[in-house]
């Protein structure tokens, strides 16, 4: 498992987390968002960015080491994290 593989995991886990805690807070204090705003948080609370981590690892399909399809793949990881929730 890749330094940067961790790093990235250890990221989107602490960035789900965070925002679990964020919507909890938010409901508790019953605040209630604008749609843009939830959605925004909704793409950080259902946990799709740090599953595909999960799945890149034990599927042993490692995001290659190249910059340009790096760039490629996190793009295409953010865009899912963005039409899951809808």
């Amino acid at each position: 498992m890749s330094q940067r593989w961790r790093a990235r995991f250890v990221a989107d886990y602490a960035d789900f987390a965070l925002a679990s805690c964020q919507e909890a807070d938010l409901r508790r204090a019953g605040n209630v968002l604008s749609l843009d705003a939830y959605l925004t948080l909704r793409r950080r609370t259902i946990t799709l960015l740090p599953m595909a981590d999960i799945l890149e690892r034990t599927g042993h399909a490692l995001m290659p080491d190249s910059p340009s399809v790096r760039a490629r793949m996190l793009a295409l990881r953010l865009a899912t994290a963005v039409l899951a929730p809808h």
